[in-house]
This record gives C-alpha cells, sequence and structure tokens, in this order.
C-alpha cells in the first residue's frame, strides 16, 4: 500500500498567507503590488479590470493565468496530491494543452486587434480573462509534477490528474472565480489582486525550485533537493520578489515610467 509522507495541513500556502497578512497595508500595497507586476505585465488601461473603478495590478489575462494557477495548486493541496511527480496521462495533458493553445489563439487575436491588422473576432477583457483562467489551471497542473520533483524528490509516485473526476474540483472553483473576477464589483479589488499575485509567487516559486533543483544536480551536490528545509518558504519568497523587483527596475530604466492604469 503507497504511504505518502505526511506534511502539515496547511504548509505550502505560503504564498497566500504572506499576501494575506498583509491586508492592513491594502491600499500601499496595491500600488506596490502594481509596481511589482509592471515587469511581467504590460498593464495597457484598455486591457485592465477595474473592480469598483480601480485598476487590478495585472491586466484581465495576466489576472486570469494567476488566479487560475492559485486555484489549481489549491486544488491539488486539498485532494492531497501537491507531492504527485508524475505527468498526468496523455488525454489530460492534451486537454491542458489545449487550454494553453485557447488562449494564445485569443491572445494573437488581441495583438492584432490592437495592431489595426486583420483579426478574427473583437477582443474582450471576459475573453482574456477566461483564457486565460484556462491556461493558468492548464500550467499549473502541467508544472506541478515538475515542481514537485525538484523540491521533494520521488515522494509521491503519482500524477496529479488520474479520472475524469480530478478535473471536476478545478472546474468548481474555475467557474465561480471567473463570475466573481468578472463581476468587477468594488468588494473583490483587493481579494483578486491578492490571489492572483500568490498564484504570480506559486509559479515564481516552482520555476526557481526547478532551475535550483537542476543546478544542484549539475553540480552534483549531495542536497540536490535544496528547498525541504523550514526555511525554503521565506527563502522563496525573497528569490520571487527580488526577481520581480528586478524585473519592473529593469523596464521602468528602460521604457520609462508605465503608463497608468
Amino acid at each position: 500500500m503507497l504511504r505518502v509522507a505526511e506534511r502539515p495541513p496547511l504548509a505550502g500556502l505560503w504564498p497566500y498567507a504572506f499576501l494575506l497578512l498583509l491586508i492592513p497595508l491594502s491600499a500601499p500595497l496595491l500600488e506596490a503590488l502594481r509596481w511589482l507586476d509592471s515587469g511581467i505585465c504590460a498593464q495597457l488601461p484598455t486591457h485592465t479590470l477595474r473592480p469598483g473603478g480601480v485598476a487590478l495590478p495585472l491586466c484581465a489575462r495576466n489576472t486570469g493565468i494567476y488566479t487560475g494557477a492559485a486555484l489549481a495548486f489549491g486544488v491539488l493541496r486539498a485532494q492531497g496530491r501537491q507531492r504527485s511527480m508524475l505527468p498526468p496521462p496523455p488525454h489530460f495533458i492534451a486537454l491542458l494543452l489545449a487550454l494553453v493553445a485557447l488562449m494564445a489563439v485569443d491572445g494573437l487575436n488581441s495583438v492584432a486587434a490592437d495592431l489595426a491588422l486583420p483579426h478574427l473576432y473583437a477582443p474582450t477583457n471576459a475573453l482574456r480573462l477566461a483564457t486565460g483562467l484556462g491556461a493558468g489551471m492548464a500550467l499549473a497542473l502541467l508544472l506541478a509534477p515538475v515542481i514537485a520533483r525538484a523540491r521533494f524528490g520521488a515522494a509521491d509516485p503519482r500524477p496529479p490528474l488520474v479520472h475524469l473526476r480530478d478535473v471536476l474540483p478545478c472546474l468548481g472553483a474555475a467557474v465561480p472565480a471567473y463570475i466573481v473576477v468578472r463581476s468587477v464589483a468594488p468588494w473583490t479589488l483587493y481579494p483578486v489582486a491578492f490571489l492572483s499575485n500568490a498564484g504570480l509567487l506559486a509559479m515564481l516559486a516552482g520555476l526557481n525550485s526547478i532551475a535550483l533543483s537542476a543546478l544542484a544536480g549539475l553540480a552534483r551536490s549531495p542536497n540536490r533537493f535544496v528547498f525541504r528545509t523550514g526555511g525554503a518558504p521565506a527563502a522563496l519568497t525573497l528569490l520571487c520578489l527580488t526577481e520581480l523587483a528586478l524585473l519592473a527596475g529593469m523596464k521602468a530604466l528602460l521604457l520609462g515610467p508605465g503608463m497608468a492604469a
């Protein structure tokens, strides 16, 4: 009988907790997030949702992508599959790649429209959000086994998705999330801003874990799985925030102050 190493039930939720602890600083934090996100998001005013008339830190598509990623990682944790290190079955991979391709098609169509080139249909923020949400969940589910192997080794020899019913929790999270974000109700401003940035932090932390594990492997380090210690969340948080700040600073130096969203 397969036994999976136990972890504290709230372990791994550090991207969410880190941002939620800063809610009392909500207004200044929103400006800080807007600046940090500027390095990875164009933040075009016409492409940005505005709950209560205030622009989110990320454009509609990126809000969808990183909200979807946050929800997918949350679903895996709720299912106890955050350490699953095998890839999904081929039919699930095809489905997930189709969701990413759908976002790519909508993105290319949107770029063509912005450049006044022939395009298939009129782009909207509703479509940007919807395709981003699906692609974000898909990317998180595709990357999750690689991240798990990088962080924990062969701790849980299962794929994150096995049966069709395993997709239902993701769908159950995506539909209400889309409705809430799309509503642009004033009360959604901070929850959506924080959740999407938690997804951004989680995705970036996962990619950093993969890169650092690969580097440790190339260096033949005996401590290949470098983020198994209790201090890993703090180290990852600092690394992610530093990377975002560097990207934002480089963009400001090269292009000047960004357009006000």
